[in-house]
């Protein structure tokens, strides 16, 4: 009987043993199910971060990798596991790794930096990396955690910003020095062309020298608007343009004169009414700069690519400049030489330029980006190193239909009509003096617009017309055109400024026309011509 219940007593032990081994293999399946239910959860979370998130143990072989970070090495997370970082990275990238992996371990504390990695799609990516060990529960460092975050469109934005803010300060700058230039350019221009028309039999090599010096004020003043154009506007005679027949122009230009061993093709519609408001001959300009810059950049020949298009641009378009609206896009590509990385965000500074002292200024591109940001528009540059360039212009479309501009009128004589001629520079007032006088006009001349009241107030009914300097000390042209006008309402007055950007703050004080420095003869005369035919 005692043996009996000594083996049922074994019976329920056995049992009971049974049981709780049971309820054990029940419990740890159900922690594994919940490690494997977290960790399912860890690697979701892994690959749905909008960074590239890495594990390397301190013989930097790959630990633990999210998709993010795999697809940068081309390949899934689990061909990673286990293998080394100079087994999936070039060896440049891989030492850098090694390097920074370094650094943490010896420090033991959080490093962050900016890295360039190669992107799937060959394009290198800039990446603002964060690095930090990982402890276990004794303090052993056994391993690294990285964490990667594409910024590239980040430092696209930025250095869009930074250019602006250096075009921004460039232009303050050369509004100071423009009107000084322009006004030492004047009397060059203003005297070599007087010369050449009181003095016809002069011999020909002193008539050349007097078109080289001509020649080279024009130059000299082109220089100076080209600045003034990417720096503060283009001012000039807006209207509503079609792009068609100016693009169609500027290809007849480009098939005429560009060398034979470039192909030109096109994407042209045969009709497209899409205008934009704009001074055509601007518009002219930075169609050719662009067609220019490709034939330069194709030595040995190549494909000049010209189309045009509309797009509908909406809030996925990155550059800065662009707003919610539709748009003619112009694009013009080469299949030449292709812009470096090193120089792709200096390609629009003033004056910067790859190509020899003598084949160029290094205002083209310059000019370009100010004309085309102060119509509304922006420029998107695609381009690869030995592959070729890719400018598209952006341009919105405008709503009033297109006009036709009025032809100049000809050049007027003065029969005997008095001007009132006020400049605070010697040089222009006498150039000008002289100018005016050779065509039959009688001037009174100031170079202070308390000067110019005076003789105003004594001659107002002889003179015909005020031709005003906006720069001028004490009081400016603003001023004076203000104080003319309470004088005599029904004055006509001429304002001269080397800013284009004087001309709608001159004509909303009250001027009749204005004159951008340095000018020609010919648009002087042209400009004074109905108002010296109606003075009142």
């Amino acid at each position: 009987m005692q043996r009996l219940a000594t083996q049922v007593s074994i019976a329920i032990q056995q049992s009971e043993l049974y049981e709780q081994t049971q309820r054990e293999l029940l419990e740890r399946e159900r922690i594994r199910k919940i490690l494997e239910e977290s960790e399912q959860r860890l690697q979701s979370i892994l690959d749905h971060a909008p960074a590239a998130i890495y594990l390397i143990d301190l013989q930097n072989q790959h630990l633990l990798v999210n998709h993010q970070y795999a697809e940068l090495c081309q390949t899934e997370p689990q061909q990673l596991l286990g293998k080394s970082i100079y087994e999936v990275w070039p060896a440049s990238i891989a030492d850098s790794f090694a390097i920074n992996n370094r650094t943490v371990i010896t420090t033991g504390k959080l490093l962050k930096i900016e890295e360039n990695l190669p992107h799937s799609n060959g394009q290198p990516r800039t990446y603002i990396s964060v690095k930090f060990p990982l402890r276990d529960t004794t303090g052993t460092l056994y391993a690294i955690c990285g964490i990667s975050t594409d910024i590239t469109e980040q430092k696209q934005l930025e250095a869009q910003f930074y250019r602006a803010q250096r075009l921004e300060s460039l232009g303050t700058l050369a509004s100071g020095i423009a009107h000084d230039l322009n006004n030492i350019f004047t009397p060059i221009l203003a005297c070599s062309q007087l010369v050449r028309i009181k003095h016809p039999d002069l011999e020909t090599r002193s008539l050349e020298m007097l078109q080289l010096v001509e020649d080279s004020a024009k130059r000299g003043a082109n220089m100076i608007k080209q600045i003034l154009t990417f720096a503060r506007g283009t001012g000039g005679d807006r209207r509503p343009v079609l792009v068609l027949p100016l693009l169609q122009e500027v290809l007849s230009v480009v098939q005429q004169t560009f060398p034979r061993g470039i192909s030109i093709q096109t994407q042209i519609p045969d009709h497209a009414p899409w205008t934009i408001v704009a001074d055509p001959i601007h518009l002219h300009q930075v169609f050719m700069n662009l067609c220019v810059n490709a034939r330069d950049a194709m030595p040995n020949g190549g494909i000049l690519s010209l189309s045009l298009d509309t797009a509908q641009v909406d809030h996925t378009y990155t550059h800065p400049n662009a707003q919610v609206a539709p748009y003619v896009v112009v694009t013009v590509a080469d299949t030449g030489t292709g812009i470096p990385p090193a120089i792709r965000d200096r390609i629009f500074d003033p004056f910067f330029t790859t190509k020899p002292q003598e084949q160029g200024t290094g205002l083209g591109l310059a000019t370009v980006l100010g004309i085309v940001r102060d119509y509304g528009g922006f420029v998107q540059v695609h381009s690869e190193e030995g592959q070729g360039s890719q400018f598209q212009v952006y341009l919105p479309i405008a709503t009033q239909p297109p006009t036709d501009a009025p032809p100049p009128p000809s050049p007027f004589i003065g029969n005997g009509a008095q001007v009132l001629l006020v400049d605070d520079d010697p040089s222009v007032l006498t150039s000008i003096q002289a100018w005016l006088e050779s065509h039959h006009y009688q001037v009174l001349t100031a170079n202070r617009g308390k000067d110019a009241i005076v003789l105003y107030q004594q001659h107002q009914t002889e003179i015909s017309v005020v031709v005003l300097d906006i720069m001028m000390p004490k009081m400016s042209g603003f001023t004076l055109i203000k104080r003319l006008r309470s004088i005599d309402p029904t004055i006509k007055i001429v304002a001269m400024s080397g800013l284009p950007t004087n001309r709608e703050p001159a004509l909303a004080a009250g001027a009749t026309a204005f004159l951008q420095k340095p000018y020609s003869l010919d648009t002087l005369l042209q400009t004074l011509q109905p108002l010296v035919a109606n003075p009142h």
